[in-house]
Order: C-alpha cells, then sequence, then structure tokens
C-alpha cells in the first residue's frame, strides 16, 4: 500500500513540473503583433494606433453579435403593437423563405458552388441578409428565420447590452415621464455604447439598411447574377412603407415618424414630422454614395457587373445630391432672397447647405473620371476610400446639424399607396 501511494505521489509531481514549465514558457513567449492595415497614405502612427485599435475592438465586437441577439420575442412585452406590425412585413415573412423556395437562390447557389441545403445554414454568406444569427448559451450557432429588431437596431443582449438598460427611467417604477435630464443623457450614452440604434442615430440606421440592400459581395453579383440592389430602394420611402413601426408613444396609432425624434421632452420643440422625412432623403442619398463609394474601392474585377453597377450608383446619388437636392434648396433661397430682405440674419443661419457644398465640390474629380468612364482603381483606390471617409463624415455632421426644416424646398416623401 505505501509503494502505491509513492507511485501516486511521483505521478501528482511529475504532472505539476510539467505545468510549471509550461507557464514559464508561455510567459516569455512574446505576444502576436497584429498588424493594422495603413488607414491613409499620409496618416500619422499615433492615428494608425487609434485605427487599429478600433479595428480590433470592432472585430471582436463582430464575433461576438450571435451570441448577445436574445431574440424578437424580447422584445414583445413592451413593444405589442411594433410587433405585430414587424410580424407582417417581408422583414419577417418573405426574407427567409426566398433562400428555401426561390429558383434564383438554388440559381445564386449553384453559381457560387454551394450546396442548396447548405444555404439556410448558419455558415452561409446567405444568410447575413435574409436571417439573424444566434448562438445559444450551448455554443450552439442557429439562425433565426426572419429579419429581426436586432438585425436593424442592434444585439442587444449581454452583460453590457442594452436591452435591459434602454427603458428604465430611474428608480424602480419610475415612468418617462418623470425621468430627469441627467438620467436620460446617461441612459442614451449607456445604451449607444451598447450598440443601440435608436431613431436619433439616423446615419447608423441608413447605414445598417443599405448594408444589405446594396450587395457588396462582388462574385455574388458577377458569378451568381445576383441583383447588385434592392430594386428603387430608396431609405425614405422603405421607412414610410411596410416596414415603419412608430407606436412608442401613442400603441394606437402607427405615425409616419419616430415618435421618439418628434418628442419635445428632450428633443426640442423645432421638429416636425415633415422634416424628418426629408431628413430621411437627403442622409439616404448620402448614405447611398458612400456605400456604393467603399464597394467600389473593394472590386476586384474593372470589368465585371459589379463595378459597373457602383459606378452607376456613385455617379447617380452624386448627382441627385447635386440636382435635385442642393441645387434645388439654393434656388429657393434665392428667390426668397429677391423677394425680401431679411432684416435680421441670424449668424447660424448659413444659406444653402454648406456641408453638401463643400463635399460635392471635394468629390467633383472622381464624379467627373466615374462620369466619363475614365477611373483606374490602381490609380485612384486610394481617393475613393479618402472620397467614401468623407461622405460618413458629412452625413453624421448633417444629421447633428439639420432636423429636416431647411429642406422645404424638397417634395416631402411620401407614404406609399398600399399603407
Amino acid at each position: 500500500m505505501f509503494a502505491n501511494c509513492r507511485r501516486w505521489l511521483l505521478t501528482i509531481l511529475c504532472f505539476l513540473g510539467v505545468g510549471i514549465v509550461g507557464s514559464v514558457y508561455l510567459s516569455s513567449m512574446p505576444l502576436p503583433k497584429i498588424q493594422a492595415e495603413e488607414p491613409q497614405a499620409q496618416a500619422s502612427q499615433s492615428q494608425q494606433d487609434d485605427v487599429a485599435d478600433d479595428a480590433q475592438k470592432e472585430s471582436a465586437d463582430d464575433s461576438d453579435v450571435a451570441s448577445r441577439i436574445v431574440g424578437e420575442t424580447q422584445c414583445m412585452d413592451c413593444h405589442r403593437a411594433e410587433f405585430r406590425r414587424w410580424k407582417s412585413s417581408k422583414h419577417a415573412t418573405r426574407a427567409y423563405d426566398l433562400l428555401r423556395t426561390s429558383a434564383s437562390s438554388r440559381r445564386y447557389a449553384e453559381a457560387l458552388d454551394i450546396e442548396f441545403s447548405e444555404v439556410t445554414a448558419p455558415s452561409s454568406l446567405c444568410v447575413e441578409c435574409h436571417g439573424t444569427r444566434q448562438t445559444l448559451a450551448t455554443g450552439e450557432t442557429r439562425v433565426l428565420s426572419s429579419i429581426t429588431c436586432e438585425s436593424c437596431h442592434n444585439a442587444s443582449g449581454g452583460e453590457r447590452g442594452w436591452l435591459n438598460a434602454h427603458a428604465v427611467y430611474g428608480k424602480q417604477g419610475s415612468s418617462r415621464a418623470a425621468e430627469t435630464k441627467e438620467h436620460y443623457q446617461a441612459r442614451r450614452e449607456k445604451c449607444g455604447k451598447a450598440g443601440q440604434l435608436r431613431s436619433e442615430d439616423l446615419y447608423q440606421l441608413a447605414k445598417t439598411c443599405f448594408s444589405c440592400h446594396v450587395v457588396g459581395n462582388e462574385a455574388l453579383v458577377n458569378d451568381g447574377g445576383h441583383p447588385q440592389a434592392t430594386q428603387n430602394f430608396d431609405l425614405a420611402g422603405k421607412s414610410l412603407g411596410e416596414v415603419r413601426h412608430n407606436f412608442h408613444l401613442d400603441q394606437k396609432v402607427n405615425a409616419e415618424v419616430a415618435t421618439l425624434w418628434l418628442d419635445p421632452l428632450w428633443n426640442g420643440k423645432e421638429r416636425n414630422g415633415a422634416g424628418r422625412k426629408r431628413l430621411m432623403f437627403v442622409v439616404g442619398a448620402m448614405v447611398d454614395l458612400e456605400v456604393s463609394l467603399r464597394h467600389l474601392t473593394e472590386t476586384k474585377d474593372e470589368d465585371g457587373d459589379f463595378y459597373e453597377n457602383m459606378s452607376d450608383r456613385v455617379v447617380s446619388a452624386y448627382e441627385l445630391l447635386q440636382e435635385d437636392i442642393l441645387e434645388v434648396v439654393e434656388e429657393e433661397e434665392d428667390e426668397e432672397d429677391e423677394e425680401e430682405e431679411k432684416e435680421e440674419e441670424d449668424e447660424n443661419d448659413e444659406e444653402g447647405l454648406p456641408l453638401l457644398t463643400d463635399l460635392l465640390e471635394a468629390l467633383e474629380e472622381i464624379y467627373e473620371k466615374l462620369d466619363e468612364e475614365e477611373l483606374v482603381l490602381e490609380d485612384d483606390r486610394q481617393s475613393c476610400i479618402d472620397a467614401a471617409n468623407a461622405v460618413s463624415r458629412a452625413a453624421i455632421a448633417f444629421v447633428a446639424k439639420h432636423n429636416g426644416n431647411r429642406l422645404t424646398a424638397l417634395d416631402e416623401p411620401e407614404v406609399p399607396d398600399d399603407e
């Protein structure tokens, strides 16, 4: 018996020795360096480090998104009218089913050498836009068969998620009307950091819509024959159509625009529905330009349909901003100035849309090259990347600066007839 104990003791000591040696070895190894792509040719080292840090965080967040998806039923308790509205939409009823039932889906899969039985698998590129990936506590990843609330408003669960925080107005039992301004600002900041996209985040919401409604996969378009975008996709028009679910302040009325964006409690009294619609129209055009430019820079085959389609989209979006928005607004202001002289000019009331004017001037060379089919990606790729970044900054600033009241010269987008 003593001999057996000694053998066991020796065995345990051997294991401990291996563990200690392994730990020392691992601790002595240098950590792998993550090399970030240089964001811009003339960026400073500190700027590159910031971009690398952001990219690393973004990558980590992306890998964790599916595990923070809680599913649409978690929203139903507090948003019953919104849930019913969503339940009858094509996002809920048709997007995923197209993968399983349409002849086009089978054709795309065959062209890309994807087994048709794998089209709806969690690893499929198709479910990025036609479904919602969710990773369960067991580690299993599955696909929710619809475009859910979190597909648009971002994953909400997890210890630091926004699901439980976004509707807490103070101490237990506090109502929204009784929330203090300080608590509201802290709540908004917390939910924003957790990734929630609210109605005030118009630029980010638009980017989310365009991420699927303008296809960014070159092979899917060139080899698979998939349309490069949803036909006649327009942010304002779609937002006023069947995806509209603005019941938050009145569960019986589906308002034309987001009620929290209009609500004077925290957002001021100057906002109105017509302004919001026009703002959506302008921001939609800006995001279309940005997204199309970004996809253009990622093109590998300049002779393919993908490149041609993205070039056309950039040209069309530029002309829409120039001719149908900027020139229309400036023309009306010129006419008003001729009719009457303003006795007092508000120093903050800039004529025209200077953000848009500066942006279009900066992008004019790229526009002309594309319009005349003279752009060469090998030479102009970085210029296109810089242009896309400039559009992004301008769109964010435009949303922060405008409530739509300066856009009265533009036609007010209408609710679709099928409503």
